[in-house]
C-alpha cells in the first residue's frame, strides 16, 4: 500500500521503461539478449513507410538537448536516453545544470555540457559538438528542442562524420518557413518526425515543398503507471490535500501561466457551484509567469472559492495524482499534443480537453474522452458536470481512453519503433534519408 507521505519519494523519479512481451510482434524491445533475438524481430510498416529490423551493429546516438526547462518534451528525451541505451552507445549534450542534466546525470548516463551564445548561429558550439562527434564516432543526432536545430544544422556541415540527423518536433509550426535560413536549417535534417497527424499537416504546409518526403509521423509514447491507487489510498491522498475524503476533483497538471487556461477550471468551478454541484479542482505545475500565478490566487478569492482548490509544484511522476482525481483537465488554448493526457488515459481517468491543436486526434468526444471549446469557461462546465451527475458514463469514458492509449500512445511501443527508424537510417548509404520504394 502506498501512503500519502511516500508520493514525495515517488514523485523523484520516473517509472522505468517497461520490456512488452516479444510475443506481440512488430512491437518489441530494445533488450535483445542476442544476435539471434535481434535477427527475429521483424519488420513493421508506419504511414505508409517500411521500417526494416535492424541486424546490424550497435549505434552511437546523441542526443542534443540544451532546453532548461523540464516539461513533456525534456522527460521524453529522459525516457529516450533511457531506452536507446539498452541497446545502443548513448551521449547526450545538455546545458550545464538543467533539470536534464542532472536528472540523467544522478542515474548514471554520460552526459556532456555545453552552451551555445549566439541560438541562431553558434559557430564555436557547433565547431566543439562536430569535433566531439568525430572522437566518438557518433552516428546519429537526436534533436527534439527546436532552438537546437541550427547547432546540429551546422554541426553536421562541420563534422567530418556527416552524422544523420533526426528532428522530433513537439511544437506545432504556425507560420511559413520557407526563407533561405530555416531552409538551409531543416535541409540537413535526415528525418522531421511530427508528434500528431495534425503537426505533419503543419509542416507539410509551412516548409519547402523539398521537405515534404523527409516528415513523417510517430507519437512520442507514455508508460503505464507504476502503482495503482485503491479507493482507500485517493481518498487519503484527498485528505492529505485538504480535501474531503469523497470529493469530485479535476486535475490540472502544466506549467502556470496564460496559453494552459487554469483560470478556466475556475470559472467552470464556480459557475457549477452556484447550481449546487461541489467540485474540487487541483492544479498541479511550477509558475513560469508569476504575474498569472497571482491572477490565480486572487481568482479563487473573488469566486469564493476558498477550501476547494488546491496548488502543487511540478511533479516527475504525475500518474499516482491523476489516480486520486475524478478527471483530468486540459484547458490549453492549442495544446500540440499532451503527453500528460495519454498518461491520464492509461491510468484510467476520464480526461477533457480542449477541441484546437492536436486532441481531437487523441480523443474521440464521448467516446474516449470530452472536449470542449477552447476559451469557453461554460462549456467546460458542462463536461463536468456530465462526468459528476453520471459516474456510468464517466467510468465507460475511461475505459474506452485507457484502452485507446494503451494501443497507440503507449511508451513500451513507440520507443522501439523510434530505435528502428535511427537504425533503418543509419544502415542507409543515401545522403540524405530517401524514403523507401513504397511511400
Amino acid at each position: 500500500m502506498i501512503r500519502p507521505a511516500e508520493f514525495r519519494d515517488l514523485n523523484r523519479a520516473f517509472s522505468p521503461v517497461a520490456i512488452p512481451d516479444t510475443s506481440e510482434g512488430p512491437h518489441l524491445a530494445l533488450a535483445w539478449n542476442s544476435d539471434a533475438d535481434r535477427a527475429s524481430r521483424p519488420d513493421f510498416t508506419r504511414a505508409g513507410h517500411t521500417v526494416q529490423a535492424c541486424k546490424g551493429p550497435t549505434m552511437n546516438v546523441l542526443e542534443l538537448c540544451l532546453s532548461p526547462s523540464f516539461g513533456g518534451l525534456e522527460i521524453y528525451v529522459c525516457r529516450s536516453v533511457e531506452a536507446l541505451s539498452r541497446d545502443h552507445r548513448v551521449i547526450t549534450v545538455t546545458l550545464p545544470g538543467s533539470p536534464v542534466h542532472d536528472w540523467l546525470q544522478a542515474r548514471g548516463y554520460e552526459v556532456r555540457p555545453i552552451r551555445t551564445r549566439l541560438p541562431r548561429l553558434p559557430l564555436r558550439a557547433a565547431a566543439r559538438l562536430a569535433a566531439m562527434i568525430d572522437k566518438r564516432e557518433i552516428d546519429l543526432v537526436h534533436v527534439n528542442w527546436g532552438p537546437d536545430l541550427a547547432l546540429a544544422a551546422l554541426t553536421r556541415r562541420f563534422s567530418r562524420r556527416r552524422p544523420r540527423l533526426v528532428h522530433t518536433r513537439h511544437m506545432l509550426m504556425n507560420r511559413p518557413k520557407r526563407d533561405p535560413y530555416h531552409d538551409f536549417v531543416y535541409g540537413q535534417f535526415d528525418w522531421i518526425m511530427a508528434i500528431s497527424r495534425n503537426m505533419e499537416q503543419g509542416l507539410r504546409q509551412h516548409l519547402s515543398d523539398r521537405h515534404a518526403k523527409h516528415i513523417l509521423h510517430l507519437y512520442c509514447g507514455v508508460p503505464a503507471p507504476s502503482a495503482w491507487l485503491n479507493p482507500d489510498e485517493s481518498a487519503a491522498l484527498r485528505e492529505e490535500w485538504g480535501l474531503p475524503k469523497n470529493a469530485f476533483v479535476a486535475g490540472v497538471f502544466s506549467r502556470l501561466e496564460p496559453a494552459k487556461g487554469q483560470h478556466l477550471l475556475l470559472e467552470a468551478i464556480a459557475h457549477l457551484r452556484k447550481e449546487g454541484i461541489q467540485i474540487h479542482g487541483l492544479i498541479v505545475g511550477h509558475s513560469t509567469d508569476a504575474g498569472y500565478a497571482a491572477h490565480l490566487l486572487e481568482r479563487v478569492n473573488t469566486l469564493g472559492l476558498d477550501g476547494q482548490i488546491v496548488f502543487r509544484d511540478f511533479v516527475d511522476q504525475p500518474q499516482l495524482l491523476i489516480q486520486a482525481c475524478e478527471c483530468l483537465v486540459l484547458p490549453t488554448d492549442r495544446e500540440t499534443f499532451a503527453n500528460i493526457a495519454s498518461e491520464a488515459m492509461r491510468a484510467g481517468v476520464a480526461v477533457v480537453a480542449s477541441d484546437r491543436g492536436g486532441m481531437p486526434e487523441m480523443i474521440e468526444h464521448g467516446i474516449s474522452g470530452l472536449l470542449f471549446e477552447s476559451g469557453n469557461s461554460l462549456h467546460l462546465a458542462d463536461q463536468l458536470r456530465l462526468l459528476h451527475d453520471d459516474p456510468a458514463q464517466r467510468a465507460a469514458l475511461a475505459t474506452a481512453g485507457r484502452d485507446r492509449a494503451d494501443r497507440l500512445f503507449s511508451l513500451e511501443r513507440q520507443l522501439p519503433k523510434l530505435a528502428a527508424i535511427f537504425e533503418d537510417l543509419v544502415r542507409s548509404s543515401a545522403p540524405r534519408a530517401e524514403p523507401h520504394q513504397d511511400l
